[in-house]
């Protein structure tokens, strides 16, 4: 068994435009839009957090059911925060 993952998602602000995914990171490491912990998954499975469906899924053996290894920031509920639309490039419609 692998140790529990974290996985922490950056939103890239207007304030990010022209800096690399790294230097994202490293500038909001303090406020990620999101944070999930994983506890554990399965061999050969597969964990889906699905924001469409707010929950997490792991898929083993063609079996796919919810998963109660997965957490949200702290270890609490799972949270499937919206992520903010970016503008469109000028000359382009919305």
């Amino acid at each position: 068994m692998l140790p529990a993952a974290k996985v922490d998602i950056f939103e890239r602000r207007h304030d990010h435009q022209g800096m690399t995914c790294t230097k994202v990171a490293q500038e909001a490491r303090c406020s990620p839009h999101s944070v999930y912990h994983v506890a554990y998954v399965p061999a050969r499975g597969t964990l889906t957090l699905d924001g469409q469906i707010d929950r997490a899924v792991v898929e083993c053996a063609d079996v796919c059911e919810s998963s109660p290894d997965a957490h949200g920031r702290d270890g609490g509920p799972l949270t499937f925060p919206l992520v903010a639309r970016a503008p469109a490039p000028a000359g382009i419609p919305p």
